[in-house]
């Protein structure tokens, strides 16, 4: 087993969002697992298993709980273990299959020039309308009615897990929003949705600023969030923003949190209908850990 802190959605270190990565995780309990991820304390924790040269099982725990998908966690996790060989990029690139609580979906791992970027694809997503009113969402952040962008429907989108989108007018209102934790958590289990994605349009075309918040699984805001992303691109086709064959757009987050992400996103039409979606991203080792030290730590910790 290898432990590792990797920043994902960025090229530069102690930005983007922050995952732990076990490599040769199989001889770990569940317990075990949760136990590291709350040690490691980023967001996710991933903790990978190699079948075979091409199929690989993650599974992912939050500080407090497992869960069934995480976007940022999958991009440095394969990240990693590209940088360490396990996947051999011949010809500069290797398509693999990632089996997740979520589901199956295929992953390309590519090397451009001094980077290494890791796309996965989801080709199938789910809307469910919002139950209460939307008055009520914009309440639940801490904004007026006016400040939503009434050109987005508030709708639950999932590709792998279920979100929140939320549109507001510009990054002066997307900055200033501040939640209350109980009535945003009401919302997002009446949908079952992990976390609440709120955006805005960017500067120029193909760009979207956004800000995540998860407080049902124990994270109050979140840097990167690829399975967001995923769910994001789905929603645009699904309420008609996405017309072209080929949908290309850099989604820009974590700005607030001073640990700036950017998510690619590439959605594909086939006669005006949704084929797939593609979140994308680069990652940076942070540091490796003794895993060794880890694990003893955690297992005093928890007969004291």
């Amino acid at each position: 087993m290898q432990v590792f802190i990797v920043d994902a959605f960025t090229s530069e270190r102690f930005k983007g969002n922050r995952a732990g990565v076990v490599v040769e995780a199989e001889a770990l309990t569940a317990e075990e697992k949760q136990q590291i991820a709350s040690e490691i304390n980023a967001s996710e924790t991933a903790f990978v298993v190699q079948r075979d040269p091409e199929y690989f099982k993650v599974e992912y725990f939050t500080p407090t709980t497992e869960i069934d998908f995480c976007g940022h966690a999958t991009v440095g996790t394969f990240h990693t273990l590209a940088s360490m060989g396990k996947i051999l990029l011949d010809g500069g690139m290797k398509k693999i299959v990632v089996e997740t609580r979520a589901g199956v979906f295929p992953v390309e791992v590519t090397r451009l020039k001094d980077e290494i970027l890791v796309a996965m694809t989801h080709s199938s997503f789910n809307i469910a309308p919002l139950e209460c009113d939307p008055d009520g969402v914009a309440e639940s952040l801490g904004l007026s009615s006016n400040s939503l962008d009434r050109e987005f429907s508030i709708l639950f989108s999932k590709t792998a897990n279920w979100h929140l989108m939320v549109g507001v007018k510009d990054r002066v209102e997307l900055d200033r929003l501040s939640y209350d934790v109980d009535k945003l958590s009401e919302i997002l289990l009446q949908g079952s949705a992990v976390t609440a994605h709120v955006f805005c349009k960017g500067e120029g075309p193909g760009k979207f600023h956004a800000r995540n918040f998860c407080p049902t699984v124990g994270i109050p805001e979140d840097p990167g969030t690829g399975s967001a992303a995923a769910a994001f691109g789905a929603y645009l086709a699904h309420t008609g923003h996405l017309t072209a064959d080929t949908n290309e757009f850099c989604i820009v987050q974590g700005e607030k949190m001073g640990r700036r992400s950017e998510i690619g996103v590439t959605v594909h039409l086939r006669g005006g209908q949704f084929e797939d979606v593609k979140f994308s991203g680069t990652a940076v080792p942070s540091f490796q850990l003794i895993e060794h030290d880890l694990v003893n730590r955690q297992m005093s910790s928890s007969s004291a």
